[in-house]
């Protein structure tokens, strides 16, 4: 069985019928309207029909004058359950089995506990993807009379477990990889709002991205998909509502980074920098309030840990770009990380509720 997008056919009778039609026109035209020229009807009238083709496609660049094999087509299944309708396939061998009601389940629960906005889930497909059944020719095919190609899944699929791909003006593709579906419901529960997010993301406004960047400490400028994964404002977007609706840590580096339970000092260059903040911070202590510090036997690590939370000194932009230097290039700061089989990573990123405010409002507008 072949799949022929209608835009061909409509193609080929436009040709037999119209062009006939249109020469006859011109000559007509021509006569009829005062002052104007063959040349000038023929431009006008051929501007016309061009418009007029255009307005009956609609189909994206990738799948035009394509012929599909049906091997090679995926076609989601519409699920609809408890008032969440949304599309779910599969990349898989032909005798694979077919979704079971667990994962539809599974994943209404998920878009659920995140508060996606129903209405985005119109024009998006879930598809999980077993890699050695994917292949560069694949195609899932959308309602109407959608083929959204499948590109070839890179290293980092198997390592990250998903990707979200925004395949042309109106329609996205969540992928999964089927392997994090077998090992555990609480991973995809992890991956799949995080690429949730992304969803939301695209259709943010510039005044959108502008005033995130000011709540996330963005620097001005900086390309939305940044020099890097975690540099990415595109991807913190991402990991900051996953983070708002699962609790799963930020592994972006805006926002403010602050010492993870569990390191009770800073290590290293950030440690002076932090020392240096705190003695300016506390030069005005009287003698008297210094006293009573020392008489309880702190050590000198002690003193300075008990303004680790200090706002006023961990907003500081020096500390906080060696802080992001520390989690961008962990091999530089080995005594950072001595406890990180223990306690993970030395910093993370931390949510203000303005910042909870601004995904609260943002997806209110889009339910």
């Amino acid at each position: 069985m072949k799949y022929v997008t209608k835009n061909i056919i409509l193609d080929i009778l436009i040709g037999i019928f119209l062009v006939p039609i249109i020469a006859v026109s011109v000559f007509f035209i021509s006569f009829l309207v005062k002052g104007q020229s063959i040349n000038e009807a023929t431009s006008a009238l051929a501007e016309r029909i061009v418009s007029m083709i255009n307005k009956t496609r609609s189909f994206s660049e990738e799948e035009s004058g394509k012929v599909f094999n049906d091997q090679n087509v995926i076609l989601p299944q519409q699920v609809n359950n408890v008032g969440y309708t949304f599309y779910l396939g599969q990349i898989d061998y032909p005798d694979a089995a077919e979704i079971g009601d667990g994962l539809k389940k599974g994943i209404t629960n998920i878009i659920h506990a995140a508060n996606f906005p129903k209405r985005l889930l119109n024009n998006l497909a879930i598809v999980t993807v077993n890699t050695l059944a994917a292949n560069s020719n694949q195609y899932i095919k959308m309602p109407p009379d959608k083929f959204l190609k499948v590109n070839e899944f890179s290293p980092d699929f198997v390592k990250g477990g998903s990707i979200f791909s925004q395949r042309t003006k109106e329609y996205s593709i969540i992928f999964i990889n089927k392997d994090i579906i077998s090992n555990t419901l609480n991973r995809l529960k992890l991956v799949l709002t995080h690429e949730l997010g992304h969803q939301i993301g695209i259709q943010l406004t510039a005044k959108d991205w502008e005033e995130y960047y000011r709540l996330r400490k963005i620097p001005k400028g900086t390309s939305k998909y940044g020099q890097s994964w975690q540099l990415s404002p595109s991807e913190d977007f991402a990991e900051v509502y996953k983070y708002i609706y699962t609790d799963d840590p930020i592994k972006t580096v805006y926002g403010l980074l602050v010492l993870k339970n569990g390191f009770w000092a800073e290590e290293g260059i950030c440690k002076e920098i932090y020392e240096k903040l705190v003695d300016d911070y506390t030069k005005d202590e009287t003698e008297q309030q210094r006293k009573d510090f020392w008489k309880f036997d702190f050590t000198f690590s002690d003193h300075y840990a008990e303004h680790q939370n200090d706002e006023i000194i961990i907003s500081n932009i020096e500390l906080q770009n060696c802080r992001r230097d520390v989690l961008l290039h962990p091999q530089k700061y080995p005594k950072a990380y001595e406890f990180v089989t223990l306690v993970g990573l030395p910093y993370e990123s931390t949510v203000s509720q303005e910042t909870r405010d601004f995904f609260n409002k943002i997806i209110k507008r889009f339910n």
